[in-house]
């Protein structure tokens, strides 16, 4: 059973995931998205880094 729900969990994370390939779902509010953290697009590292900044 932990297997399993491991599994589901290692699904969910997976699809969430936001290649460099793929389109923002979100329009481009980055500041906003739950995807933020992980996402490859340009502009959501570009956020990230000004994050970082201030």
């Amino acid at each position: 059973m932990l297997v399993a729900l491991a599994a589901m969990a290692g699904i969910l994370v997976a699809r969430r995931q936001v290649h460099p390939d793929q389109e923002c779902t979100d329009g481009f509010r980055c500041r906003e998205c739950r995807s933020l953290s992980h996402c490859q697009l340009p502009e959501a590292i570009t956020t990230r880094d000004h994050g970082k900044e201030g």
